[in-house]
């Protein structure tokens, strides 16, 4: 099993929203958020399993060093931080 099976499992137990977090990679954390993809949209979680940055994008990156994720929204490309703002 992965080493994130079990972090996975917690994170399912402690969401409180209904919907399932559906993975199409092993979890990886940058700056303290994760790439997930649901129902067809990517979005962040933290380390709890809660959504920090919503799932609206048809493509995203993980985050680089200085907090900034390339994302893809109604065919624009773009970056944002941590927070989901647009970034320069």
């Amino acid at each position: 099993l992965f080493p994130y099976t079990t972090l996975f499992r917690s994170m399912l137990r402690q969401a409180k929203k209904s919907y399932r977090l559906f993975m199409t990679m092993p979890m990886f954390f940058s700056v303290g958020l994760a790439l997930v993809r649901q129902n067809g949209w990517w979005g962040y979680v933290d380390k709890t399993g809660k959504e920090v940055i919503p799932f609206v994008y048809e493509d995203a990156r993980y985050f680089n060093k200085n907090g900034k994720a390339q994302v893809k929204l109604n065919g624009e490309t773009f970056f944002i931080d941590v927070k989901g703002n647009r970034a320069e």
